[in-house]
């Protein structure tokens, strides 16, 4: 039995032969190979042999089917019978091929899945460290915490171990950078903040005295008046000189006019000051509102060219996989890995244009 598959190789016509060998020899000879095979897919070499004892079928089905249609040639006689013997050992060697493979196509949609969830965790450390201009500490300091939480050892992402952490590594070192300028930026914003609120208590304070002021000397002014008119009428009674009491209190009531038109007018020019003063405030509010808006335009037109030159990027990267994949005929795990590595700048002399 040891030698039938072998012999079968060797000579194939004998299967056909009346005194050949027969299917269920066939069947028995393949079975007892499947038992005594011992797969081992924990290494390269181990693999192979299971692909090499799974080609074996499809070599003696070939070698089989290939007789038989030299047969059929030669002896059109036995055309139906030969072509039976052909289908049942074409069908049975299929079905034993594809038994015999069955753990390596297993293992291998398994690797594919352990690619495709390590390749998921390069992509997050490539997008989180791409952060607006004016994304807050507080954001930049969240995706911080998420790369460190992202483990990239050996034991944990096998081959991708060394890329991922050259990516977590060169995601840290920007994001510090980033993190330090979005500090110093928010420290300033608080800085003015601070200043223009300063200004404003102190605007208002300083009005609120001048108003105050303003109200004493009324007061006073107003008592020098009374004190006038009482002066006046007490130099009447007690002055028999008309004239010199008549003139005494015209220049009093004069002098109390001038006094009091003095007032007026320095009010009327204080109130000048602080409505001024109010609409300068009020200017300065304004223009603070539109520089603030203008400044949001800005950051959003800024994120959107970011946005349409992440998706440009992305958009050739891609062609350039695809055509890498067309051109030479590798896999696209391996074309991935060389626009990696020429984005990257590990390849010298070649680079992606944008």
């Amino acid at each position: 039995m040891k030698n039938l598959v072998k012999d079968l190789n060797d000579n194939p016509d004998s299967y056909f032969n009346e005194d050949g060998v027969s299917f269920e020899e066939l069947k028995t000879a393949i079975e007892l190979e499947n038992d005594s095979f011992v797969c081992d897919l924990s290494t390269a070499t181990g693999r192979k042999i299971s692909a090499s004892h799974a080609f074996g079928c499809s070599k003696l089905k070939s070698a089989i089917d290939n007789a038989g249609k030299s047969k059929v040639a030669v002896i059109k006689k036995q055309a139906s019978v030969i072509d039976a013997r052909r289908k049942e050992a074409r069908e049975y060697l299929d079905e034993q091929r594809d038994l015999r493979r069955l753990p390596l196509s297993d293992w291998e949609v398994q690797e594919e899945s352990r690619k495709a969830s390590h390749q998921a965790i390069l992509n997050e450390l490539v997008d989180l460290k791409d952060c607006g201009q004016l994304e807050t500490s507080e954001e930049i300091e969240s995706r911080i915490k998420r790369i460190e939480a992202i483990e990239v050892s050996e034991a944990e992402l096998q081959e991708f171990s060394h890329e991922a952490e050259v990516f977590k590594k060169s995601g840290l070192e920007m994001l510090a950078i980033a993190l330090n300028s979005a500090v110093n930026r928010e420290r300033q914003e608080a800085e003015l903040e601070a200043l223009r609120i300063e200004k404003a208590k102190r605007d208002l304070l300083e009005a609120e005295a001048a108003e105050k002021r303003e109200a004493e000397e009324a007061v006073r002014l107003e008592a020098e008046i009374e004190k006038s008119k009482a002066d006046r009428i007490a130099r009447e009674k007690a002055d028999d000189a008309h004239v010199a009491a008549e003139n005494a209190r015209r220049d009093a009531e004069a002098k109390a006019e001038a006094e009091r038109n003095k007032l007026i007018k320095e009010q009327e020019e204080a109130k000048a000051k602080a409505e001024a003063e109010k609409q300068a405030l009020i200017r300065e509010h304004k223009e603070a509102e539109a520089k603030r808006i203008a400044d949001e335009d800005r950051t959003r037109l800024a994120e959107e060219a970011r946005a349409a030159n992440v998706e440009h990027r992305k958009e050739i990267n891609n062609k350039a996989l695809a055509a890498i994949s067309e051109k030479t005929g590798v896999d696209e795990e391996t074309a991935k890995k060389i626009v990696v590595a020429i984005f990257s700048g590990e390849i010298p002399n070649i680079s992606i244009k944008y």
